[in-house]
């Protein structure tokens, strides 16, 4: 959308000297720890009979204690109770104070200021009094006669000046810093309070320094007063200002009821109170371009001008807002002038104009536009907009029914309402009716047989077509017809057989023996197959018989395999028939394969050879056979080791350990009665003899 009358705005470079910022303009936006202004010592800043400090405040936070968040300062200690504070602090105390020969003078207010919001303070010292202002009404006083004692420091605005005792620095934006050597009267204080001070003030003499802060850019600030003491940026951030200041103001205090303003090409602007009993009302017209002329109307903003309003005290006061638009060219010559309307913002700091909502008042014969029902501190420029209340969206389903103001509305469409609140301001609401139409649909699935699926209110099991009611994602019903197929389980019997000792793996099953298994499986259809196993085991007969040193397998088969066991099970080569007649003393098995599987039998031990080549005459067994204990004796005194005893087919059930000694008794009385071989070591030969158990 197109702004008109646009007028070439200055470069925000000009010299500190001639800034002229549009309304507020610019603030400084002070930290807690390092910001502040220096603006030099001057003999017009060291009054001693009469003093007024002025500045708009937005504070981010309080100090604990009212002297803590500095706004204006001469003061200090190092060299005696000298000079004068602006401050705040606990929790929107105001406090201003000066030094005198021989002590310190303050006035306090309540704590009643509050965070994030545009104030204006002020104190002031007659010659007998100390008074603190805020937003123009008396809030602490303070009765003193005597002089003021002058301080040699700068001027400080954002921080203490003499900062021995801490920086005691403000914490959020300062605007429009006006130091006077006269005590302002409160008339005057509220008069100018929303007003930029200009030769025409009734104490412009007296103005001691006049500080804006519209600068916006660089280290400096000007001197808006007749001594042009220009202050110096410490750390310091400008930020947009929204403080309530104007060109031009019309100010009532005590219980006010309507103020007008008028703009230089003749449009005024009236705010006249519906409720809340305010007690004070401010009006202020600009007449320079707005900082920001962004809008959401449908049409497009005057940016000649524009209005603002301050209002201070009551509960809630709403008010009439009315623009008579009269010498504005484009508003009152246009061909669309009976959609006038007004557009706001909450102050300087917003940068969109936006539509106020509800009904307007346009009046084409007295060239006026006025809207009801305000609440709260606004600025306010003309614009055009088709739209002439706000309008909702609802949706209702098919067959609903919605209740507007006792219409019961049934078909999509626009109606409007009009509404006339307790201050007796109307207000027109619209709405715009969709209806939305009840929604079919259909769907389908298949399940396995034992499943089930949820559908609606409805858990289904078995095959067929169903319908349900549902709600749409518009919040309307939607009825589905739903198809389902169930699938039939399957089920598969197996049987198998495997060798002894191998594994069948069925599934997540790992089998060895033989029974009846089962395991589900996933078919092609994604439902479930069941397989019964009937596994058998073929067991090969791996029995020997031992004859002497002769081995013979029991089973006769078509293959068979030697081994020696005391040689890793290592294939004895050439040993492949049923019998094997063994050369050596030792342990051998045999791999049995009957043409279906394969087995190995057990370890047999056979005995190939007695005590011979005089080893009998080294070792003495007696007696042999044996109830009991048995003695064993090398006649050579050499240690006899370690002695195992075995059973015929090689299974060693006595382990006698090594010792050192010539002679050991062995103790067969918990052995049963039969043939037994005793092995050991013989001078580095391994020999068996025959011991029996009776």
């Amino acid at each position: 959308m197109k702004n008109f009358l646009l007028v070439l705005l200055l470069a925000l470079g000009t010299t500190a000297a001639n800034a002229q910022a549009p309304g507020s303009g610019y603030a400084i936006d002070c930290n807690v720890s390092t910001d502040y202004v220096s603006i030099p010592n001057h003999a017009a800043l060291n009054p001693t009979t009469a003093l007024t400090l002025e500045a708009w405040i937005k504070a981010d936070s309080w100090s604990p204690n009212s002297w803590g968040n500095v706004i204006i300062s001469k003061d200090g200690w190092g060299s005696g109770e000298a000079g004068y504070t602006l401050r705040c602090g606990a929790n929107g105390t105001l406090s201003f104070m000066f030094g005198t020969t021989t002590s310190w003078k303050e006035a306090v207010s309540t704590p009643q200021m509050a965070l994030n919001t545009w104030t204006h303070v002020a104190g002031t010292y007659d010659g007998t009094r100390l008074t603190v202002y805020i937003n123009g009404v008396a809030s602490g006083t303070f009765l003193f006669s005597g002089p003021m004692l002058p301080s040699t420091y700068n001027l400080a605005i954002g921080r203490i000046t003499y900062t021995a005792g801490g920086t005691r620095n403000f914490d959020g934006k300062i605007d429009e810093v006006r130091v006077w050597s006269t005590a302002l009267s409160a008339a005057t204080i509220q008069q100018y309070m929303t007003k930029k001070i200009n030769p025409a003030h009734p104490n412009y003499a007296n103005l001691a320094g006049y500080w804006k802060m519209d600068e916006g850019t660089g280290l400096s600030t000007a001197d808006s007063g007749p001594n042009g003491l220009t202050g110096t940026r410490n750390g310091t951030t400008w930020a947009v200002s929204g403080a309530a200041i104007g060109d031009d103001n019309t100010v009532i205090y005590g219980s006010p009821t309507s103020a007008t303003v008028t703009n230089l090409d003749g449009s005024a602007f009236t705010a006249q109170i519906n409720s809340g009993n305010p007690t004070a009302l401010h009006v202020y017209a600009v007449h320079q371009t707005p900082n920001s002329t962004n809008e959401n109307l449908t049409g497009s903003l005057e940016t000649t001008h524009y209005f603002g309003t301050f209002l201070v005290g009551g509960t809630n006061p709403s008010y009439t807002a009315t623009y008579a638009y009269t010498g504005v060219a484009g508003l009152a010559a246009s061909t669309q002038e009976e959609n006038i309307r007004l557009a706001y913002r909450t102050d300087n700091e917003g940068i969109l104009w936006s539509r106020l909502g509800n009904q307007f008042h346009v009046d084409t014969l007295a060239n006026t536009v006025y809207r009801c029902g305000i609440l709260g501190r606004r600025e306010f420029a003309a614009g055009f907009d088709s739209l002439r209340f706000a309008m909702s969206q609802s949706t209702i389903c098919q067959g609903d029914t919605l209740s507007y103001f006792g219409q019961q509305l049934t078909s999509a469409g626009t109606y409007s309402h009009v509404t006339t609140g307790p201050n007796g301001c109307d207000s027109i609401s619209g709405i715009q009716l969709t209806v939305t139409p009840t929604v079919f649909g259909s769907d389908s699935a298949t399940i396995c047989s034992g499943d089930s699926v949820v559908f609606g209110n409805q858990i289904l099991q078995t095959t067929g077509v169903f319908t349900e009611t549902f709600q749409a994602q518009s919040g309307c019903d939607s009825t589905v017809t739903f198809s389902l197929t169930v699938n039939p389980p399957m089920t598969m019997s197996i049987s198998d057989t495997i060798c002894d000792g191998d594994i069948y793996t069925l599934g997540s099953q790992s089998l060895t023996q033989p029974g009846t298994y089962s395991e589900t499986f996933s078919a092609i259809d994604g439902c479930d197959s069941v397989v019964v196993l009937s596994l058998g085991i073929h067991l090969v007969d791996t029995s020997v018989t031992v004859n002497g040193n002769t081995l013979t397998a029991n089973l006769n088969s078509p293959s068979y395999q030697w081994l020696a066991c005391d040689n890793g099970f290592g294939v004895i080569p050439g040993q492949t028939g049923q019998s094997f007649t063994v050369g050596s003393d030792g342990n051998y098995a045999v791999i049995v394969s009957d043409g279906i599987c394969s087995d190995t039998s057990g370890c047999h031990f056979v005995l190939a050879v007695g005590v011979t080549n005089g080893m009998d005459a080294i070792l003495e067994v007696y007696p042999n056979p044996s109830s009991g204990i048995v003695h064993l004796r090398r006649t050579d005194l050499q240690a006899i080791g370690q002695v195992e005893l075995m059973t015929v087919d090689g299974r060693v059930v006595v382990i006698q350990q090594e010792t050192d000694a010539s002679a050991m008794d062995l103790d067969l009385g918990a052995l049963p009665v039969g043939l037994y071989f005793l092995r050991l070591e013989l001078n580095g030969r391994l020999v068996a003899l025959k011991l029996a158990k009776e």
